[in-house]
């Protein structure tokens, strides 16, 4: 930490502040943390003298300041460059790829600076003041910002993510995440490579941080986690602690783009001993996990009277809140600051303080409220419909050889109660492909701009060309043909 502050101090384009507030919030002691300060900032104050001696000189010899300009931005690239070798060799090679990386701490940091822009966060440890690692940590997912609040949630002990393996799909991203000892997963999909990561973690010493959702909250409340974690979880052999972090979702839901000041509480709300998840079945321990990760962030924001006075809290939510509960036409509702309005009949809901509706002829309570009943709906339209829409996409192929961006091309995707499908060409190549809904489990999706698959070791990001708003749509039923059942019968 030493090494590292004194060559952050170094760095041009560091502020001296985030240095000192880095060093302070690490492990070092007060006397080495005196040291770095002082004599960090000694070469910058020396630098400073000697720059302010030559733009004299070269005022007073009526030399172009651009050749100083020059001088000092070939200055400032020498040092980072230098800076950067020796950060890689003397720092960061340490705990390479584990999470004792130091990069592991410089990257919570950066994100702390961001999150604290807007978020006031609170910690609950109390069940957890004796826990020794390894362990699995299981979270609800609310916010992108989940492994910030669950990592200082668990600190000091330094956690292997599970993380989205989209993320590992690019290069630098992809050494970035190894290098902390972060672990891929392909959603909604079998992946061998995240079972024996895990259990690597785990054996060597690192507790593994897993959301079983598998995906963020659409809706501000809960998934339901099926049966595959609990039998993990009797593979791993290892204490098990189940955390919940509320008010994430609210101050940046997935379908708004604008971030909002809130309050964010992260408690650990259970906590399963070896001998306990050894006696429990797999329905019983199934249970527990999804009692324990209940959480609806509507109720929570008006049992703690949790306010949000910005306006445009429901911009974006015409695209989850697709269907007018009045004229039952769908795709029809448009967003006006804190208001969603249908452009069909013209019924309103306002959202107060509290992030709940204002009074209104449907009695709807919620923004998780609408979404369910949109979702009892969809539900009776399979019971007593048939289900075969074809929806034109452009898409975009992920894989570890090519490139993404040039991995382009178009087709048509088919959802039917039995299976999703793609027929298409990618780089001019045909692909032709068909998943059984019951091995598809979920659709990934992001909100009004794409839906996403894996087939094989290939991930697909499919683009409608008419209506993006249709991504929740096929997303919810897919949903409900794996939750409910054969509609068939």
């Amino acid at each position: 930490i030493q090494a590292l502050m004194f060559i952050l101090f170094a760095a041009p384009i560091v502020p001296f502040g985030a240095v000192c507030y880095f060093g302070a919030s690490s492990k070092i002691s007060y006397r080495r943390y005196i040291i770095s300060a002082v004599l960090g900032v000694l070469p910058s104050i020396i630098f400073s003298l000697m720059f302010g001696k030559v733009i004299n000189y070269f005022v007073t010899n009526n030399i172009s300041l651009w050749y100083l300009v020059l001088i000092a931005l070939v200055f400032i690239l020498i040092v980072l460059f230098v800076s950067g070798i020796i950060l890689n060799k003397r720092v960061f090679k340490k705990g390479a790829g584990t999470p004792e990386s130091p990069i592991y701490k410089v990257l919570l940091f950066v994100i702390e600076l961001y999150v604290k822009l807007k978020v006031k966060a609170t910690f609950d440890r109390s069940k957890i003041k004796d826990l020794k690692g390894p362990y699995v940590l299981l979270s609800n997912h609310g916010s992108s910002l989940d492994v910030y609040y669950l990592s200082k949630l668990m600190s000091p002990h330094r956690m292997s993510f599970i993380l989205n393996k989209y993320y590992f799909h690019f290069k630098h991203f992809r050494k970035l995440l190894n290098a902390i000892g972060a672990i891929p997963k392909k959603l909604f999909s079998p992946d061998i490579e995240t079972i024996y990561r895990t259990i690597k973690s785990i054996k060597e010493g690192y507790p593994v941080l897993m959301c079983p959702e598998g995906r963020l909250s659409l809706s501000g409340a809960s998934y339901y986690v099926g049966e595959e974690t609990a039998k993990l979880l009797k593979k791993l052999k290892v204490p098990t602690v189940i955390a919940l972090v509320n008010g994430a979702y609210l101050t940046n839901p997935k379908w708004r783009k604008k971030r909002f000041k809130g309050k964010v509480h992260s408690e650990v709300k259970y906590v399963l001993s070896v001998e306990e998840i050894e006696q429990l079945s797999i329905e019983e321990l199934t249970k527990i996990i999804n009692e324990n990760l209940y959480y609806n962030e509507f109720e929570y924001a008006r049992v703690n009277n949790l306010t949000y006075k910005e306006n445009g809290k429901m911009n974006g939510a015409e695209h989850v809140l697709y269907h007018c509960p009045k004229c039952h036409q769908e795709f029809k509702m448009i967003s006006k600051g804190n208001k969603l309005v249908c452009s069909e009949c013209g019924f309103e809901l306002e959202t107060d303080v509290h992030y709940s509706f204002k009074e209104n002829e449907f009695g709807i309570l919620d923004f998780n409220d609408y979404y369910q009943r949109i979702s009892e709906i969809e539900k009776n339209r399979l019971l007593n419909e048939e289900l075969d829409l074809s929806i034109e996409v452009k898409v975009r192929k992920f894989d570890f050889k090519n490139d993404y961006y040039k991995n382009k091309g178009e087709g048509i995707c088919r959802l039917t109660k039995e299976s999703f499908s793609f027929k298409g060409k990618v780089n001019n190549d045909e692909i032709e492909f068909e998943i059984p809904i019951k091995q598809l489990h979920a659709l990934a999706f992001s909100v009004n701009e794409e839906f996403e698959c894996y087939y094989g070791e290939d991930l697909y990001y499919f683009y409608p060309t008419e209506n993006r708003s249709i991504c929740t749509k096929l997303a919810l039923i897919v949903d409900l043909l794996n939750r409910t059942g054969d509609f068939n019968e």
